[in-house]
């Protein structure tokens, strides 16, 4: 997979995400003090220290590609290449490294000119790449380009009802604002996953999206409408979020901690994440 060489540009995106775990949720603010106890509750030295801070998981490392249908094996090769590159790379230094995924243009443009029956037909293939893999496999949104986002949201339905490990969505916003057409086709994707597939799991490779930049490493809302040969990293954060928070005598306290906490660990995957782009 081809790589830009510039160093902090879209060819290395860090992205992190903060999930608050159950009991940073359960504490209470600090109730007001009397004058006369105030004294008496400073923060002990152990408390005013920082913690020691937890290495965050990757939730995943997210590589964006353009789709060509004449090479894709071969574009999808090169690319679990460099995701599996990634992986070690990280591992190496103590990460965990939960997942790995695809995320393409919106399908509409990778997929003009095909029929019906061919079009699933080449998802399907997608997705036995994906299974082989392991990887997990964003299409992109319809509503982002064409003029048929009606048939295309229909379409997705199908391609998600017949795969395992693609994901997709509907865009429902545009530069007007609300889109109540793709609202009404996104419900229509919704209803028929929840309908039509065991359990009504295939539901949860699609979602409804708004006012989503592109290169988001997450899915099932990941995509991207550049030239490809990019890649995101996206934390788990929670753990960092609790050690910041434990035992903190305040909240100024707290969030200081909070935020250096998430400057040094930005620091050291980006370092990283340079070593695989080099």
């Amino acid at each position: 997979m081809k790589k830009n060489s510039s160093l902090l540009s879209p060819a290395l995106l860090i992205l992190i995400v903060f999930l608050f775990s159950n009991p940073l949720s359960a504490q209470q603010e600090p109730q007001p003090q009397e004058p006369q106890q105030a004294k008496e509750q400073q923060p002990s030295k152990e408390q005013q220290q920082a913690p020691v801070l937890p290495t965050p998981k990757v939730r995943t490392v997210t590589a964006f590609i353009n789709i060509e249908r004449e090479r894709y094996q071969i574009q999808l090769a090169e690319t679990v290449k460099l995701l599996h590159y990634a992986r070690t790379v990280f591992e190496s230094r103590g990460y965990t490294v939960q997942t790995l995924r695809i995320a393409t243009q919106p399908f509409p443009e990778y997929t003009k000119g095909l029929s019906r029956e061919e079009t699933l037909r080449f998802f399907k293939n997608l997705d036995g790449i994906a299974d082989q893999e392991h990887l997990m496999l964003a299409i992109g949104p319809a509503f982002l380009s064409g003029d048929d986002g009606d048939a295309q949201a229909d379409l997705l339905a199908e391609i998600i009802r017949g795969t395992k490990h693609i994901y997709g969505t509907v865009n429902v916003t545009n530069t007007r604002g609300v889109n109540w057409s793709a609202v009404s086709a996104a419900a229509r994707v919704i209803k028929n996953l929840s309908e039509n597939t065991p359990a009504s799991e295939g539901s949860f490779r699609f979602s409804a999206i708004a006012e989503v930049p592109p290169y988001s490493p997450f899915f099932p809302a990941a995509y991207h409408t550049g030239s490809g040969h990019q890649f995101a990293i996206g934390l788990e954060s929670a753990n960092t979020v609790a050690a910041a928070f434990q035992n903190a005598p305040d909240y100024p306290t707290a969030k200081r901690r909070l935020i250096d906490a998430i400057v040094q660990q930005s620091f050291d995957v980006e370092a990283l994440a340079l070593r695989v782009d080099s």
